[in-house]
């Protein structure tokens, strides 16, 4: 992890990598989420690239794999990207 993170990888790479690190490692009793996601939208401003924007609110996710749903890594990129495009289409509708 602190290869990618400190590497010349594109910023997507870096945010994402951060994203997932800090929610699995979940050093903190409360609060992994948002510090995860405030360490992610650090790596994409700093390159120019809007926020994470999330369509659902994470809770639902956690709702779900607690209940035992499994993700895979392409499920947690998708959900990633969908972030990510969520935020320019906010911006896009706000901007009509």
């Amino acid at each position: 992890m602190d290869e990618v993170l400190t590497s010349e990888a594109d910023v997507l790479t870096r945010a994402f990598v951060a994203l997932v690190a800090m929610v699995t490692v979940h050093p903190f009793s409360n609060g992994n989420g948002r510090t995860s996601r405030l360490l992610c939208d650090a790596f994409l401003l700093s390159e120019g690239y809007l926020p994470l924007s999330f369509a659902f609110p994470v809770a639902s996710h956690v709702g779900r794999t607690t209940r035992g749903v499994k993700r895979t890594v392409r499920d947690a990129i998708e959900t990633f990207l969908a972030a990510l495009s969520n935020s320019y289409d906010v911006i896009a509708t706000l901007s009509q």
